[in-house]
């Protein structure tokens, strides 16, 4: 239970942030100089709005779209991750965000002051919304035009504006969370990256490669967390079955010294321990997956305010096969492993001491 409780929930954070690599795919990220940059988005800080004509006028740059960013959290302090996001940026530049995600219903905003927002699927889901939909953001009456047809996960959970409503709706006028720059064919991104940072002061130019590197280290940390986790709990499932292992074997010791007297294979006791603990195994992780998966949906319905029933349909995005294939094998390994240890070092003992000591 608990290796797929938090097995799952952390590799659902590391894929959620691994999604973001297909935002941006070559373009660089203008931001402030010192914000931490998750990937694809800046946490916290501002440049000014006029740096966007700044880097519009350096050579090398074919187009520029400003964002502004903003991480949504509920009113509760159980609540660690957001539970949706609101994105603004220029009412005719949806696709520098999106791609090619098609929009489930509806369509974008029309103008860049519009009162009009697209919603994640997710979000629609969450709370019912559809096109035509009002909805109220920080004291404004938002309407919902269009519904985003994505499993990426920032973006099924993201509110997405016009960059000026957005900005008067979070007080932040004059300025952007950040500048994504596409370059032109003829230069390098590493190029016009080092370009941009010298003609401007106060910001920072990421490339694709830079961003991954960033947050790699984070990735990392967690990885080798979920491996020590793993490692410890199945060294104890070995030490438990060894124990239960023993003592079944110690009740029948004279059964299986009766087997070996009469001409039985001396593998004989090895093979019965070795079903025995794989049926153990077996059963352990069918009952420890279920109660598992009940686990991990509760985690990330707690720290993220998402109800439970949005993760039913998508549960392969919470809960991979391959997880539950390797959780499965390990346990039953490990507890096939244990009992045969056990067997091995309780026949050390000869038949007919056993057999003396029997009768």
């Amino acid at each position: 239970m608990v290796l797929i409780g938090i097995g799952a929930t952390i590799t659902r954070c590391t894929s959620a942030v691994e999604e973001l690599n297909v935002l941006f795919r070559g373009k660089i990220l203008v931001v402030a100089r010192g914000v931490f940059v998750i990937q694809a988005f800046p946490v916290g800080g501002a440049i000014p709005e006029n740096t966007l004509q700044e880097i519009r006028h350096i050579q090398g740059v074919k187009s520029a779209t400003p964002l502004v960013f903003f991480l949504n959290f509920e009113a509760s302090e159980n609540v660690l991750l957001p539970s949706n996001v609101t994105i603004g940026m220029p009412h005719d530049s949806w696709q520098v965000l999106t791609g090619n995600t098609p929009l489930k219903t509806g369509g974008w905003p029309k103008n860049e002051t519009a009162e009009e927002m697209v919603v994640g699927l997710s979000l629609a889901e969450q709370y019912g919304l559809n096109v035509g939909s009002n909805a109220r953001i920080k004291s404004y009456t938002m309407k919902v035009v269009g519904v985003l047809d994505s499993r990426i996960s920032i973006l099924s959970r993201a509110i997405i504006m016009p960059l000026k409503t957005a900005q008067k709706l979070y007080k932040f006028e004059g300025l952007v969370s950040m500048i994504v720059v596409e370059p032109k064919e003829t230069i390098t991104s590493d190029d016009l990256s080092k370009r941009i940072e010298e003609e401007i002061e106060g910001v920072k130019a990421l490339t694709e490669e830079e961003r991954t590197d960033i947050i790699q280290p984070l990735l990392s940390e967690l990885e080798k967390w979920n491996f020590g986790i793993t490692a410890a709990l199945l060294f104890l499932t070995m030490c438990l079955v060894a124990t239960i292992t023993f003592m079944n074997i110690s009740e029948r010791r004279g059964e299986f010294a009766v087997l070996d007297a009469i001409g039985a294979p001396k593998t004989t006791a090895l093979r019965m321990v070795a079903v025995e603990t794989v049926i153990v195994g077996l059963l352990g992780s069918s009952i420890g997956l279920i109660l598992g998966v009940i686990a991990a949906i509760m985690i990330v319905s707690k720290y993220t305010s998402i109800p439970m029933q949005l993760f039913m349909p998508s549960l392969t995005d919470l809960l991979p096969l391959s997880l539950i294939a390797e959780t499965v094998g390990l346990t039953v390994a490990v507890s096939c492993l244990g009992g045969i240890i056990t067997t091995l070092i309780a026949n050390r003992k000869l038949t007919t001491e056993i057999l003396r000591g029997e009768h």
